[in-house]
């Protein structure tokens, strides 16, 4: 009888302890999370012209990873797929968490993260700018303009600007 209740003891402490032990979830704030959807269309146009230049679908995937053993963060990543298929830019990759800021594959943060302005259809809209890893004659673009709640809103290359369409 003894043997059971030390058992049963036993038991019980290691479930009130594995309770203590759980991971804390750490979700991305509000103000941070896209708005975009799974299989939304975004389309961007040349500023000079005025004519449509790129549309991509976005695949959106939202989940969490372990960060370390107490803590686990959600993570959003949008995969901006071209839709012309014999289009340069086939696609950019952006990876957003709750720990950090954002990545968009292939490209450094310029300016340390440093928020500013830009006008949009009389709408001003807060980006953060990040510069690509790639020699100019890359089909990547050169620069790119990413707002937390939009997404990319802004592409360069040498000579021309792509601006979202809303």
């Amino acid at each position: 009888m003894r043997k059971i209740i030390v058992i049963f003891v036993t038991l019980l402490v290691l479930c009130a302890c594995d309770s203590l032990f759980k991971p804390e979830k750490v979700e991305i704030i509000t103000e941070r999370k896209p708005v975009l959807q799974n299989n939304e269309v975004v389309c961007f146009k040349n500023e000079q012209d005025n004519t449509l230049v790129d549309a991509f679908k976005i695949t959106r995937k939202d989940d969490s990873f372990v960060y370390d053993r107490a803590t686990i963060l959600e993570r959003i990543t949008l995969s901006y797929t071209n839709v012309d298929k014999q289009a340069a830019l086939k696609k950019l990759d952006v990876y957003l968490d709750a720990f950090y800021k954002f990545a968009i594959y292939d490209y450094a943060i310029s300016n340390d993260f440093e928020k500013f302005d830009i006008e949009i259809n009389e709408v001003s809209y807060t980006v953060f700018a990040v510069k690509s890893r790639f020699p100019k004659t890359s089909a990547r673009p050169d620069s790119i303009y990413y707002s937390y709640r939009e997404g990319i809103l802004r592409y360069f290359y040498s000579d021309t600007i792509y601006t979202r369409i809303f």
